[in-house]
């Protein structure tokens, strides 16, 4: 058992040797790797839409494999920064309107949390494309059917993002 705060972090080889009169130690190369627990300190935007929505975390001590939860629904991605000082969270439907906990998790299982930071509106939630499939080379009318739209919403923009691409801006009229 080593204590908390005994090792600073980095690398450390293991050796493990037995009392004399054997004296003898391991011979395989084992390491152990010591790491400062996560510093969440903000994330951006601090609103989302009940159907979804990406944020920004703002910290440091962020590794590869962290998971990302808002009250008890996890992230459906994370990507972690290169230097651990950034991540994104990726959310889809789930969280109902409502003030939630943000936590950031390492694999190793450290984990910090900003409370009562992420509030989720209600919004669009888009629920069906007709038509499904359409071909490339001409321009085609495509009609999104979503709930969560009222007279009264105000509709920025509406983006198509090809697989693996980035997010095209599209013109649009909205019916009543």
């Amino acid at each position: 058992i080593v204590p908390m705060g005994d090792l600073a972090p980095g690398t450390y080889s293991v050796v493990v040797t037995n009392p004399a009169p054997a004296a003898c130690s391991t011979t395989t190369p084992l390491s152990v790797e010591v790491v400062t627990p996560p510093d969440l300190t903000s994330i951006a935007p601090m609103r989302i839409c009940t159907g979804g929505g990406t944020f920004g975390l703002g910290c440091s001590g962020f590794r590869d494999g962290a998971t990302v939860t808002a009250g008890t629904l996890a992230a459906s991605t994370v990507a972690v920064a290169a230097g651990g000082e950034s991540a994104t969270a990726v959310f889809g439907v789930g969280l109902d309107p409502g003030t939630y906990d943000v936590t950031l998790a390492n694999p190793e299982g450290c984990d910090d949390t900003l409370t009562g930071v992420l509030t989720v509106v209600e919004g669009p939630i888009l629920f069906w494309v007709d038509p499904s499939v359409a071909y490339g080379a001409i321009a085609t009318q495509i009609t999104l059917y979503a709930s969560g739209v009222t007279a009264a919403t105000t509709i920025a923009a509406v983006t198509i993002t090809p697989a693996g691409g980035a997010p095209v801006s599209l013109t649009f009229t909205r019916d009543a």
